[in-house]
């Protein structure tokens, strides 16, 4: 690992090969091999943001994250293209012990994700909860690492033939569920052991180590497989038991699932105490 890696390079496209050193700044070469770091691009006016890794001689670009095109005052944040660049481009590295990508935990073909949660809270058991027809479900999620997320899965125990939609939303000042962020308001039908949906329109969004909403919404009463109520940890709702058990695990309101999830969330939501579903992240 290394830090203050700064160079320039005259390609265009990735992988690119340092083709002068920027004086008073780490070298390239110092970059442990392979390891996925954080890097910003600058060509003139423009700039590109994201993660990349050396490859033992050149840095490759593994995720684009934002850029921002100066002429036409552009930002993009949805999966964009790389900017187009001429003449040199400077590339700077800034990265410590705690910045390295280190992904998010995976679901297992049994649904072992119950087991546990990315927030690393830790459920005694797996508990199943059971969803009402056309209740807005909002559980707190904490992300503990930041990369770009293409949608949300689902593990199911029964399905009862019905049909789910999926959003993500910020933490407001309350604590409580506030901007959606993005959606699959298209839904799709629930299948046995875990459904993935996308995104509406493939979007993707970059997602930061903090506290989220994850919410879904059903036409029907599926059984999804979740978490107990007595895990240790805090959530951002501030419910707990002797200052140590959440028990606030999710807050639902009366919506439709015709009109899908709604921005911002609803308010005057009502506290379940006794679990919630297991909601994970899809990360490309």
């Amino acid at each position: 690992m290394a830090s203050g890696v700064r160079f320039d390079t005259t390609d265009t496209t990735s992988p690119y090969t340092s083709t002068a050193n920027v004086t008073g700044f780490n070298r390239l070469a110092n970059l442990t091999n392979g390891l996925l770091v954080p890097y910003t691009l600058t060509n003139g006016d423009n700039w590109e943001m994201g993660w990349g890794h050396y490859d033992g001689t050149d840095f490759a670009v593994d995720i684009i994250a934002e850029t921002w095109v100066d002429g036409t005052a552009t930002y993009d944040d949805s999966d964009p293209a790389a900017i187009s660049k001429s003449g040199t481009s400077t590339i700077r590295i800034d990265l410590n012990s705690a910045s390295a990508f280190r992904g998010l935990p995976a679901m297992g073909a049994a649904g072992s994700s119950s087991k546990y949660l990315a927030s690393g809270h830790i459920a005694q058991f797996e508990q199943s909860t059971s969803l009402t027809a056309d209740n807005d479900t909002y559980i707190p999620f904490e992300c503990r690492t930041q990369g770009k997320c293409t949608g949300m899965a689902v593990p199911v125990v029964t399905t009862a033939s019905a049909n789910a939609k999926v959003a993500l939303y910020s933490i407001g000042s309350d604590g409580l569920p506030d901007k959606r962020l993005i959606a699959n308001n298209t839904g799709g039908a629930l299948a046995t052991t875990v459904t993935t949906y996308t995104w509406d329109s493939s979007a993707t969004i970059w997602v930061q180590p903090q506290w989220y909403y994850v919410a879904i919404i059903s036409d029907g009463a599926p059984t999804l497989k979740g978490h107990a109520a007595n895990y240790g940890g805090a959530n951002p709702m501030g419910y707990s038991v002797s200052g140590r058990r959440p028990i606030a695990m999710s807050r639902y309101a009366t919506g439709s699932y015709t009109t899908g999830l709604p921005d911002p969330a609803n308010t005057g939501l009502t506290v379940v105490t006794g679990g919630a579903p297991n909601l994970c992240f899809i990360m490309a």
